[in-house]
């Protein structure tokens, strides 16, 4: 019986531990035996998984044996400090703000000299007085419409002759005016 250190997957063993020789050997030998007494699926179950053939895991084996014997021969790491993370962060945070600092639009590099601004501030209040008078002419044919729409009125009110007469007038609408009580006797003789 093979010893419980070599139960379970040997890819993870492999990568896990440092073996000898006679270690690998052993684990090999191991895990030919699990695949050789392995149950065959049946061909037509889906859920079941296809077993690897021993030709493919001694393959296999040998490729990540080699692997690691190669990640072995490399040398160690170098340390780093503790605040290794702390920097690297800052560094990548330097750098962004660094890229990606925002240069002044044209027009403000181009007003950092005197004649510009005065030519600038000369152009703004020419376009602002033009603004300006254009609203206030517009204000004024407003109003001279205006004057001559209330004048066209005028000339259609009746003269000052229907005027002399008002009072007349006047007495003559407030007796034509009907009375509740007027209605009522309208209302009876209706029926």
């Amino acid at each position: 019986m093979k010893p419980k250190a070599y139960d379970g997957d040997w890819r993870e063993i492999l990568r896990r531990r440092h073996l000898s020789p006679d270690q690998l050997a052993e684990l090999k030998s191991a895990t030919a035996l699990k695949l050789a007494n392995a149950p065959v699926p049946p061909v037509g179950d889906p859920g079941a998984a296809p077993s690897a053939s021993l030709r493919d895991f001694e393959s296999e084996f040998d490729a990540e044996s080699a692997l690691n014997a190669a990640l072995d021969l490399l040398p160690a790491p170098p340390s780093v400090s503790s605040n290794f993370n702390a920097r690297l962060f800052a560094a990548i945070e330097a750098d962004r703000r660094k890229t990606s600092a925002v240069r002044p639009p044209f027009w403000s590099r181009w007003l950092e000299t005197r004649w510009h601004r005065l030519w600038a501030c000369s152009f703004a209040t020419v376009t602002v007085g033009l603004g300006l008078w254009w609203q206030v002419s517009i204000g004024q044919r407003g109003s001279l419409a205006q004057s001559v729409a209330d004048v066209s009125q005028a000339a259609s009110v009746p003269g000052v002759a229907l005027l002399r007469d008002f009072n007349a007038i006047a007495a003559l609408g407030a007796q034509s005016r009907v009375q509740p009580s007027d209605v009522e006797l309208m209302a009876m003789l209706s029926k």
